[in-house]
């Protein structure tokens, strides 16, 4: 595979996350104007993105592409999670599915933040030696989001059934 080629799909790699965990934000944020400000900034970005991966040669991996793409989703998920507290009045917030996705992408992202930044500055041998930071930090994403999955479960058996005159009838 050609190191261009290898560089397109990173590219559209790096854009199809983005977009993921953008949807999810622009989804469960509520305030309008933070949602269109994410919005504008979305289609800025991947423009950016779509320009930047034509224009540009490069050696090892995209770090300016990957640097902004965390700190974007890293500042509405801050705000995200600021609503989310602000939301929660009676019950903890870490009992919302939602909080879990969020903390996978704030460790995920601020945790391979350096090491991607700085991967173009690195020889290919060294760049193998701290790629597995990364793949650590992977795991740990994929184990939130398998948290947010038992939480979200918990929860919708709870209210699944609100109409009392049917009983709940799963032993499971």
């Amino acid at each position: 595979m050609s190191d261009q080629f290898r560089h397109y799909i990173y590219s559209l790699f790096i854009l199809i996350e983005f977009f993921f965990f953008a949807a999810f934000l622009w989804i469960h944020i509520k305030r309008k104007a933070i949602k269109n400000i994410l919005f504008i900034i979305s289609v800025a970005y991947s423009l950016f993105l779509i320009i930047y991966t034509l224009k540009t040669q490069i050696a090892i991996l995209d770090s300016v592409s990957i640097g902004i793409e965390s700190i974007i989703i890293l500042i509405f998920s801050f705000y995200f999670l600021y609503e989310l507290m602000n939301e929660h009045k009676t019950s903890f917030f870490y009992t919302d599915y939602r909080f879990w996705i969020v903390l996978g992408f704030i460790i995920y992202l601020s945790g391979s933040f350096f090491v991607y930044i700085f991967a173009e500055q690195l020889d290919p041998a060294e760049w193998k030696k701290f790629r597995f930071l990364t793949w650590v930090f992977y795991i740990i994403k994929a184990v939130l989001f398998t948290i947010s999955i038992f939480v979200y479960n918990r929860h919708s058996k709870r209210t699944a059934f609100k109409d009392k005159t049917i009983p709940y009838l799963d032993l499971i």
